[in-house]
């Protein structure tokens, strides 16, 4: 096999893998925040409930809820830096690909590797009818 042909099958590889795990960690992410908000939701709600009547007698009616919003604001911090962490097997997909794509394009200024390629193109096209 022409190492250009080679290459190429790695950068088509290297982009569905991290195609596949760009969407498992955007859905991962979005199952979490969406699970987060409920349960931030309920228990925010009482806890607001409890910490009121708690620091009520402490704090008074001003200091009370500026407490309950600062509680808020630090657990809604916390959980958007854990949402918005990316997937390492995202990073390592894109990167890989990233290498066989700068490895490819040399490859490809000559007539045989240009018909290697359009050649592993039809290949595909024709799995893709199977299918």
């Amino acid at each position: 096999m022409l190492p250009a042909l080679r290459l190429a099958g790695i950068v088509i590889e290297a982009q569905a893998a991290a195609i596949q795990a760009r969407i498992r960690g955007t859905g991962r992410r979005v199952a979490m925040m969406v699970t987060a908000g409920a349960c931030a939701l309920f228990a925010l709600t009482l806890l607001h409930i409890v910490g009121w009547h708690a620091l009520l007698p402490v704090l008074g009616p001003v200091g009370t809820p500026a407490a309950l919003a600062c509680a808020d604001l630090a657990l809604a911090a916390v959980l958007l830096l854990v949402a918005r962490r990316r997937d390492r097997a995202e990073e390592a997909a894109e990167r890989t690909r990233d290498v066989a794509l700068a490895a490819l394009g040399p490859a490809l200024t000559s007539p045989a590797g240009f018909a290697a390629l359009a050649g592993l193109a039809v290949e595909i096209v024709r799995g893709l009818r199977r299918r």
